[in-house]
């Protein structure tokens, strides 16, 4: 079973690289333990779902351990949930806009702000991603924007490319938040 299959099983409502992007907005700002809070607040109560919301909710727990294991690589493996190159412009952008939006929405749900006394260059990094984020996650293209395909596919992967980069980023300046924050836990 797929993470978009269980999704779909469980009627959840929830793009798939949207809750990508919240899981690992939590994991940069709150680890592991700040992960359940967005994966309830997307999947909601079960009602006479709840069968179906446990394969999802284990579906994303698999998602949750390998985005960890990719933010927390010494390579840069890092890659946002997204969909193929097999599907439209506008599908593609809409999916890294949600992507986006998850990833601001889960930093916040998992308590981060930059409200929080930090100073010097990593907080004006910080906030520049985090703008540039909010930015892309209002992003849509129609079929009339472009004039070449391919010109459109490299601007879009220039753009997938810095948002991989900086959430990598994002994840490694608040290391020391997540090491000192409620719940701190080391995953293997």
């Amino acid at each position: 079973m797929t993470v978009h299959s269980a999704m779909e099983g469980a009627c959840v409502p929830i793009a798939v690289s949207e809750l990508h992007g919240g899981i690992c907005g939590s994991l940069c700002a709150g680890g592991v333990a700040a992960v359940p809070a967005w994966v309830e607040e997307c999947l909601g109560d079960g009602g006479p779902m709840e069968g179906a919301l446990e394969a999802a909710r284990h579906q994303l727990r698999e998602l949750e351990l390998y985005s960890w294991r990719s933010l927390s690589a010494s390579g840069l493996e890092f890659y946002p949930l997204l969909p193929d190159d097999d599907v439209t412009l506008i599908e593609r952008v809409g999916a890294l806009a949600l992507w986006c939006n998850g990833f601001l929405l889960g930093l916040g749900l998992a308590g981060f702000s930059l409200d929080e006394g930090q100073t010097g260059a990593t907080t004006t990094e910080l906030e520049e991603i985090l703008s540039d984020f909010s930015e892309i996650s209002r992003a849509a293209v129609d079929e009339d924007e472009f004039d070449n395909q391919d010109e459109a596919d490299f601007a879009l992967a220039k753009l997938i490319e810095h948002v991989r980069v900086s959430v990598q980023i994002v994840f490694e300046e608040l290391e020391p938040k997540r090491a000192t924050g409620p719940g701190a836990v080391t995953v293997h």
